[in-house]
């Protein structure tokens, strides 16, 4: 068959097609042998050392695999370090958990720490006794040197301490209106957490004045500080009662009624002419202010007596006729929730 009858062969090459072809076997020269031997060297020397990395890695691993942890201490100096820093939640991740966290905030813990800080914190040795472990720590908190021991147990991986804030029961806070803890209401609730530290104590309602008469805080979590409250009415509050009972006797001062509606003052005069009486407000001196049940301490009692004057028509008579001394008693009470405070007499029976 001649060169024209062949059927073209196709251009192979331009798909990145190479054919191949059998190499020739390779002759075996001492040269040849040579080079295969150092080959080989270097592919044993290059897998051993495949060999010795892999190992290092594996090695790393266990060293730093999850069944370690930090040592017990680790978790009481991150505490402490985060409530010396202001770091609530830093705190709160060193413990078990917390059952409310609502004053267990960074704003809360900056009030504290603006009373009294944490600071040259040394942490000591790890204990275990009768299966449990504790961490002991010295450190300073305010002016006041501080040794403690903090129980800590383990989490899966983790140390953690047992008790990262402590409770404080406020179902008996009785005498304190609206009570508050930093600024927060906690009036209906009975158990509250908060970290070790001093505490700020108050009155949602503008006419208290709360005040902790005990001066000791607690210094650690495991602490459980007494707390003696007294609520006292304030500047704002005095001049709220005053004004509801000056309001109050002004109020029934205006009516020209021998028995006004609502007023404790009356003119038993048979001949006096009802409408035509003009009260004079007497002095509220002698009234005494007082918040005689601590279940409702925002009701005040106000008590005693005052003599009215007051001149009034008579019957038949062109002149007006004069009484000055006019007793009238008051029983009653004064709202201090209520926005504006009003005096309120008693049910008379």
């Amino acid at each position: 068959m001649d060169a024209s009858s062949r059927e073209p062969t196709p251009d192979l090459d331009r798909w990145g097609y190479q054919p191949t072809a059998s190499p020739p076997p390779p002759l075996s020269t001492p040269a040849a042998r040579r080079r295969s031997r150092r080959l080989g060297r270097r592919s044993w020397l290059a897998l051993a050392a495949m060999v010795v990395v892999a190992a290092g890695v594996t090695a790393g691993l266990a060293l730093s695999g999850g069944n370690s942890s930090a040592p017990p201490a680790d978790a009481v100096r991150a505490y402490l370090d985060d409530l010396a820093a202001g770091n609530a939640a830093g705190a709160l991740a060193q413990g078990t958990a917390v059952p409310d966290t609502t004053l267990l905030t960074a704003a809360v813990l900056a009030k504290q720490r603006a009373l009294a800080r944490i600071s040259a914190i040394t942490v000591g040795a790890t204990e275990r006794s009768d299966g449990q472990t504790s961490v002991s720590a010295s450190y300073r908190f305010g002016n006041r040197t501080v040794r403690a021991a903090f129980p800590v147990s383990r989490h899966g991986s983790r140390w953690l301490l047992t008790q990262t804030a402590y409770p404080i029961d406020v179902s008996a806070l009785d005498g304190v209106p609206e009570p508050s803890l930093f600024g927060l209401p906690i009036s209906g609730k009975s158990v509250v957490y908060v970290f070790p530290g001093p505490l700020s104590w108050g009155s949602t309602n503008r006419y208290f004045t709360v005040t902790d008469r005990s001066s000791n805080f607690a210094t650690s979590p495991a602490d459980t500080p007494t707390v003696t409250l007294r609520a006292t009415l304030n500047t704002a509050g005095t001049r709220a009662v005053e004004a509801a009972i000056t309001s109050f006797v002004r109020s029934c001062s205006a009516s020209k009624r021998l028995a006004p509606l609502g007023c404790p003052q009356s003119n038993a005069d048979e001949g006096a002419v009802d409408g035509s009486v003009h009260w004079s407000a007497p002095k509220t001196s002698g009234l005494k202010v007082t918040a005689p049940d601590p279940q409702t301490p925002t009701t005040l009692s106000v008590t005693g007596q005052l003599t009215w004057h007051c001149t009034y028509a008579v019957h038949g008579s062109s002149h007006r006729a004069t009484d000055d001394n006019v007793p009238a008693a008051i029983d009653g009470t004064v709202d201090l929730t209520a926005q504006h405070p009003k005096l309120t007499l008693a049910p008379t029976s």
